[in-house]
């Protein structure tokens, strides 16, 4: 199984890490999923977390929440950009995410966001998922989405 996280997960995982983005995250830990991930995605991905509100949220330093953040792009699957989408989401921050869930052939991208990503991620027959929802559909099977090619879904 291989997703993409919204930063907004990473997040949440770093400032609860009882609930259910937490889970996600010990998930790809142990291998039983796998995180996709780009250069630019790591880097939203630091410059978030890193936030002062953020670290205070979790108890973490600025150093701690890096030495998370290195470990988890160790165990990622980089992925090459291999073709640059614009204007799938209401929101053009979200372009990132759906870039990256569409290269990555993705099965799932799981976001607190569902508003500005389901639609245009379901166009390339990938479902979008909070957090518990996505916990909820891997224990029913995760069944997967026909993929569209990313040259006929427009």
């Amino acid at each position: 199984m291989r997703i993409v996280l919204d930063t907004s997960v990473v997040v949440a995982a770093l400032r609860s890490p009882n609930g259910a983005s937490a889970k996600i995250i010990d998930l790809i830990q142990v291998g039983e999923v796998t995180l996709c991930l780009d250069y630019k995605m790591s880097c939203e991905y630091r410059d978030v977390a890193a936030r002062p509100e953020h670290c205070k949220a979790s108890g973490l330093s600025v150093r701690q929440v890096g030495d998370f953040l290195s470990a988890f792009e160790d165990i990622a699957e980089p992925i090459r950009m291999k073709r640059r989408y614009r204007g799938l989401s209401p929101d053009p921050s979200d372009d990132m995410v759906l870039e990256l869930a569409i290269n990555a052939t993705a099965d799932a991208i799981v976001t607190h966001n569902l508003r500005h990503l389901k639609k245009p991620a379901s166009q390339f027959g990938i479902p979008a998922f909070t957090p518990a929802e996505f916990l909820e559909w891997l224990r029913n099977g995760g069944e997967r989405a026909s993929k569209k090619e990313p040259g006929n879904a427009r």
